[in-house]
């Protein structure tokens, strides 16, 4: 993920001039730094344009002193046209890994990621050699929408297709993750609690590690609960999308991200961050129940209904942030196959990009204003 960058940030300091001159000094080779006004003796606030690559742009970030103030924070591509339709999006890898973790060396472990969702587009060249295949049916997962299981995953709606493109991007496109397809809605129905129950029972006997449930419901089910209980009694660990009601779900919480409380140590919650790297409006949140938040707006990925010059589409929503997260525990527990859910999840945290991290101001309402961070 070498591709030029910019990144453009305000900053209010008691001295701006000072930090202008920081700024001003991280300048290099792989960087230049422009700052409006060019006089900041007598400024309140000022308006710092980067250009270069993700780390080093990052880096004249970072130089920021901790009593200043940074909001407006926007990552992009020097021209709007670059990033129309690109995948994976260098935008979405310069915010969560700019130190280039996901060109390492391939992972020694396997690691399996359910989609309980609409199905994937097995037929898609990025997806193709991803998907998992059950040593003896050959099948790539299961339709679970009734009582009895069948093997048509096909993707209707779309939407599981875009989560495996997200989880894939972000596990570096590694062919030691693999995507097990469990649909439990299509095109023409929501997903309901009994089926959801049915796909997290069905992708954790068949040897998922994580299990990604990108959808919420009206009314949740004893027998979701149970699934989910069951997926952690079984050291899996299951990602939930917080939400999109703009709702705070420690007071107002979601099916089934409610459910994640009954294993802690085996679920994460996770919600959206914008391109500026707060809360946007939709975006459910929780200061005790959500656990971190990624990238989920406007973020391109694989299409279901694809042809040679249309691979990718766009989508928005906590759906996408709770992919991300997926894709980097994939990842992570490719690369440290001995790992457990907690050691994941802990791990996961751990690295996250904090609030109390520098100069960044905690905008994201979850546990420590926590967003995801692959270094």
């Amino acid at each position: 993920m070498n591709q030029a960058i910019v990144r453009r940030f305000e900053v209010r300091a008691p001295d701006a001039a000072a930090v202008a001159r920081i700024l001003k000094a991280a300048q290099g080779p792989e960087v230049t730094v422009d700052i409006d006004p060019q006089d900041p003796a007598a400024a309140d606030v000022l308006t710092v344009r980067v250009r270069g690559t993700a780390k080093a742009t990052a880096g004249v970030r970072n130089k920021v002193p901790a009593d200043a103030l940074v909001s407006r924070d926007l990552v992009d591509l020097p021209s709007p046209e670059a990033h129309k339709r690109m995948y994976p999006d260098p935008r979405v890898y310069a915010r969560i890994d700019p130190d280039g973790t996901l060109a390492g060396p391939t992972p020694p472990g396997l690691a399996i990621v359910a989609i309980v969702d609409s199905g994937i587009a097995k037929d898609h060249p990025d997806l193709e050699k991803n998907l998992w295949s059950d040593k003896d049916t050959g099948e790539h997962g299961a339709c679970c929408m009734s009582d009895v299981p069948t093997n048509d995953i096909t993707d209707q709606a779309g939407h599981g297709t875009m989560l495996a493109g997200t989880i894939l991007a972000t596990a570096g496109g590694t062919e030691k993750v693999k995507l097990m397809a469990v649909k439990i809605f299509d095109a023409t129905s929501e997903p309901k609690a009994d089926s959801a129950a049915r796909g997290i029972l069905w992708a954790v006997d068949h040897g998922a590690h994580i299990v990604n449930l990108s959808f919420d419901l009206g009314i949740g089910s004893q027998a979701l609960q149970e699934a989910i209980e069951y997926a952690c009694a079984r050291d899996k660990l299951v990602v939930f999308a917080a939400g999109n009601t703009g709702s705070n779900n420690d007071k107002y919480p979601l099916v089934p991200a409610r459910y994640a409380d009954r294993c802690r140590d085996n679920t994460l919650v996770v919600m959206a961050s914008d391109w500026y790297d707060e809360r946007p409006t939709f975006s459910n949140f929780g200061t005790e129940t959500v656990d971190l938040a990624a990238p989920g707006v406007r973020i391109i990925s694989t299409r279901a209904r694809w042809t040679k010059d249309e691979k990718y589409a766009v989508y928005t929503g906590t759906s996408a942030a709770a992919a991300h997260v997926s894709g980097a525990l994939a990842l992570l527990k490719a690369r440290s196959p001995g790992l457990k859910p907690k050691g994941l999840k802990d791990r996961l945290l751990q690295n996250a990009q904090h609030a109390n991290d520098g100069p960044r101001p905690p905008r994201l309402r979850c546990r420590d204003g926590a967003r995801l961070r692959l270094a």
